[in-house]
């Protein structure tokens, strides 16, 4: 009995280990991603013409975005390229055939490691022309550039280079990365602060009604929260904006606000402006 339930597990095992060897030696496929140089038009077999995109990106057309993976499928992104976009891993390999993203391991495509970067590259600057164009006493040190579509002040998270800059805002904050700080946001009495509103008759003077319409407020709801929303209306005669509700964030009335993305707020180098309606970024870069 003993010696019949030996055998029994050896050949278990050993059918096991057959299909597991089995599995491994299905054939694998191998494809080339170029962002610079490649097409979606080729098949991306070869790396003479590779893929633009991995056919994980939202944004793979043609024969990248058809492409059916299978598990043992492996992808080359070609060293030393930046690759620009967003990959969502929406198939599985096997334990044996795992689906592989390679960075260019062996330097066989390309030199050295690839980069993959989520960022989009802005091109295209050009300097303002006039305080009309731009509307900032500081023209002369604004550049602007078209954006692509979707992206808008608070997603966009701008960088020169690999340095960061920050959104336009008032009052502007000692340090940037403590833009959240209400001891340095303006103050205004409690019975002109709600959950909808904030009315502050000495600095909301302004007669256009769309003067504020790109812009955010960044609302003080109690303890050390704070509650960013975006300006729904400007009404100039009574010197007050409005925005969508934060009462379920409000302890108690408080009294300060900070106000976000406004082109006049741009008072010093590494700030920058998003006119989402125009596709429109503005930027006092820190170099010139």
């Amino acid at each position: 009995m003993n010696q019949t339930f030996k055998i029994l597990l050896i050949l278990f095992f050993s059918i096991l280990l057959l299909f597991q060897n089995a599995e491994s030696r299905q054939h694998s496929r191998t494809f080339y991603i170029d962002y610079n140089n490649g097409s979606d038009l080729n098949r991306g077999k070869s790396k003479y013409k590779p893929f633009k995109h991995c056919p994980f990106d939202p944004a793979a057309t043609g024969y990248a975005r058809s492409l059916f993976v299978q598990p043992g499928d492996r992808f080359i992104f070609k060293g030393d390229v930046v690759y620009r976009g967003i990959i969502t891993i929406k198939k599985s390999g096997t334990k044996y055939r795992p689906i592989l993203l390679d960075g260019n391991s062996k330097g066989t495509f390309g030199s050295g490691k690839a980069i993959i970067d989520g960022s989009d590259k802005i091109n295209g600057f050009r300097r303002c022309r006039s305080y009309n164009q731009c509307k900032n006493k500081n023209w002369k040190k604004i550049y602007y550039a078209k954006i692509p579509f979707g992206i808008t002040a608070i997603t966009a998270n701008i960088h020169e280079k690999n340095k960061m800059l920050t959104l336009a805002q008032y009052p502007p904050p000692k340090d940037p990365f403590y833009y959240d700080n209400r001891h340095e946001f303006r103050k205004v009495p409690v019975k002109d602060y709600s959950s909808t509103q904030i009315k502050d008759s000495r600095y909301f003077i302004q007669n256009n009604h769309r003067y504020w319409h790109n812009s955010y407020v960044i609302v003080w709801t109690g303890n050390n929260r704070v509650i960013t929303r975006k300006i729904k209306r400007f009404v100039p005669g009574q010197h007050l904006i409005q925005f969508k509700s934060t009462l379920k964030y409000l302890r108690i009335r408080r009294d300060r606000y900070a106000l976000l993305n406004h082109i006049s707020f741009m008072t010093q180098p590494g700030t920058y402006f998003v006119n989402m309606k125009q596709r429109t970024l503005y930027i006092w870069p820190y170099s010139s």
